[in-house]
């Protein structure tokens, strides 16, 4: 799978998806489906563009996750009405240690089951606590099921 980023659009307009189109004009893919627009960058920005992000979600929901199997590193973003409501973001930390470097907003129904160690018990996201047993492609999964979302393309 290697490693990539996804931005997906709900209730997607002319206006939205020629916004996204002139931001990532090297984007892998631009579709749109039925109820949202997906973005596929198979060359991840490993930094959510958080300003453009806000605009873009004015009137409705923005999921931004960048993920890469390699690493296990998972970025998620969600924007609703212009408002962050949740952030995710790993930190590597040397010697294949993660952190959790960013958490901030309410924690989301998904969280419970993608951030379950292999271990058994769930796993709260606490900025600077260890992500050492973390699974990104399933998590990555979990999200697009938790929201129906449907990638056009397989990673």
């Amino acid at each position: 799978m290697g490693a990539f980023s996804v931005l997906y659009v709900r209730d997607s307009d002319d206006i939205k998806v020629a916004q996204v189109k002139k931001r990532f004009p090297a984007a892998y893919s631009i579709e749109e489906s039925e109820g949202y627009l997906c973005v596929y960058l198979s060359c991840p920005e490993f930094q959510a563009p958080n300003d453009f992000l806000e605009r873009l979600s004015a009137r409705n929901d923005v999921y931004w996750v960048t993920v890469s199997s390699a690493t296990e590193y998972f970025h998620y973003y969600h924007w609703n009405k212009g408002a962050l409501v949740r952030a995710l973001d790993m930190e590597e930390k040397g010697d294949d240690r993660y952190l959790w470097g960013v958490v901030s907003g309410k924690r989301e129904p998904w969280e419970i089951e993608a951030l379950r160690p292999l271990l058994g018990r769930p796993s709260i996201p606490k900025l600077g606590s260890d992500v050492s047993i973390f699974d990104s492609k399933a998590a990555f999964g979990i999200v697009m099921t938790y929201y129906n979302l449907e990638p056009l393309w397989l990673p």
